[in-house]
């Protein structure tokens, strides 16, 4: 009997994580330069940025969530960029009542291109990630996707 319960113990715990992680319900661009938060709802862009993918999880796509993670960590990032924060609010234990996972989201006028900041032990929102998903590339820059850096570009004020 206690090797059945054991069993459909395991088989639970097992299936709590797969459970929790549901899609991309809403994705908020907060900056000092926008009047008031953007808020993205439309499923067909909210599929495209799935924060269940990449390093961390079981679906390690090179070019997934809003990281090409293909290109490694930056090390030579330009500064004076235009700084946002991205909130991603999941199906899953919060839903739109708490974001999922939050980075930081540099965008360059210049070239149309973006870098993405995961945060690092210690820094604002890295509790809120890791609750999520531990990735073990915390504390570095990455290069935005093609697919995010166009979303930006359409969204974001032109300078």
């Amino acid at each position: 009997m206690q090797k059945i319960l054991a069993a459909i113990a395991w088989v639970v715990l097992l299936s709590i994580p797969v459970a929790a992680k549901g899609p991309t319900l809403k994705i908020t661009i907060k900056g000092s330069d926008l009047p008031r938060p953007i808020d993205i709802t439309d499923p067909a862009v909210l599929q495209q940025f799935n924060i269940w993918t990449g390093p961390g999880t079981s679906s390690n796509e090179a070019k997934s969530f809003i990281v090409d993670w293909s290109r490694g960590v930056v090390t030579d990032r330009l500064t004076g960029l235009r700084q946002y924060q991205v909130l991603f609010y999941a199906d899953h234990d919060s839903g739109l009542n708490q974001p999922a996972y939050i980075v930081s989201y540099d965008y360059d006028d210049s070239s149309g291109h973006g870098y993405v900041y995961i945060p690092g032990n210690g820094e604002e929102s890295y509790q809120v990630n890791v609750a999520s998903i531990y990735r073990r590339i915390e504390g570095n820059w990455f290069y935005a996707s093609d697919e995010w850096d166009a979303v930006a570009k359409r969204l974001l004020p032109s300078r």
